[in-house]
């Protein structure tokens, strides 16, 4: 069940898993003191856990329509930088994690796909847009229109990095320091520099710290690690159901607010997987 605290100009806040439970806007921010919210237009959507903790996040909606749909977080901490604009969409799936301030801006009616289990470092951008115009002199045309973003499951993003429009992470991928990723890269790999190119293969990795281990212990640890086959994913078919997440996801910014949230209900069912073979077929699903 959930709980809505209604705002003006028909923004929402609405609070999954409220089991019965209500809560005014006062006691909302009350409980998340140093959260930042702005709903600068009509019909914005904030989407959230009731027991999320928004720490020191700041989410602008600064225009219409837009909707920030947010799953449980691995400890229930939010750390937001996040500008929603006119009818674009911020998603981001179960079991995330942050080690700092994950900013973002989705603008150009285009949207953002985060998966679950994905870990932030610091310092990382996301942007659907290049924000202002360019113009082919031979056309007159603009040359430069954004493009969603899309992180696959069990994904771990390192610090300082950037995703610019047209970015798409296959699941279980490693995203290096200070990389600048434009393109789709696969599944299970290391990418990194900026532009981000794949610089390994075949890649699996892991939430635990190495910062104190030994030599022994981590002989010990590659001796009795379970690779797990959930989280290979480029051993797994290519998924048949695509098409029809191209056509939703393609479609999300033409639907109602309701239908959106229901759509993204169903999104985290099938993680990003991009095989090594295709790496460019998921990448000109936005076109």
């Amino acid at each position: 069940m959930q709980s809505i605290i209604q705002l003006e100009n028909n923004n929402q806040i609405i609070l999954t898993g409220a089991d019965g439970r209500t809560i005014s806007y006062d006691t909302f921010m009350a409980r998340n003191p140093k959260c930042q919210l702005a709903f600068k237009g009509k019909n914005n959507r904030l989407v959230l856990p009731f027991d999320a903790e928004l720490m020191n996040s700041k989410i602008n909606f600064m225009a219409n329509s837009g909707l920030c749909y947010l799953e449980n977080t691995l400890n229930k901490k939010v750390i937001l930088n996040l500008s929603v604009w006119e009818n674009s969409t911020f998603i981001m799936g179960k079991d995330c994690s942050f080690n700092g301030f994950l900013n973002a801006i989705v603008s150009e009616n285009r949207t953002v796909l985060i998966g679950q289990r994905v870990m932030f470092s610091f310092g990382i951008w996301i942007r659907t847009s290049d924000v202002h115009i360019v113009l082919s002199i031979e056309s007159r045309k603009i040359i430069n229109h954004g493009k969603d973003v899309i992180i696959g499951d069990d994904v771990w993003i390192g610090q300082g990095a950037s995703l610019l429009k047209g970015a798409t992470i296959g699941s279980g991928t490693v995203l290096g320091y200070g990389s600048i990723l434009t393109k789709a890269v696969p599944s299970n790999c290391i990418c990194s520099g900026a532009p981000a190119k794949v610089v390994k293969r075949q890649i699996v990795w892991d939430r635990q710290s190495m910062h104190n281990f030994s030599e022994e212990e981590k002989t010990d640890f590659e001796e009795t690690y379970d690779f797990d086959p959930k989280i290979i994913y480029t051993n797994e078919a290519y998924p048949e159901n695509l098409q029809e997440f191209r056509k939703q996801l393609g479609s999300i910014q033409k639907r109602t607010m309701l239908d959106k949230m229901a759509v993204i209900a169903t999104l985290f069912d099938q993680p990003v997987v991009i095989k090594e073979k295709k790496p460019s077929f998921l990448a000109s699903l936005f076109e």
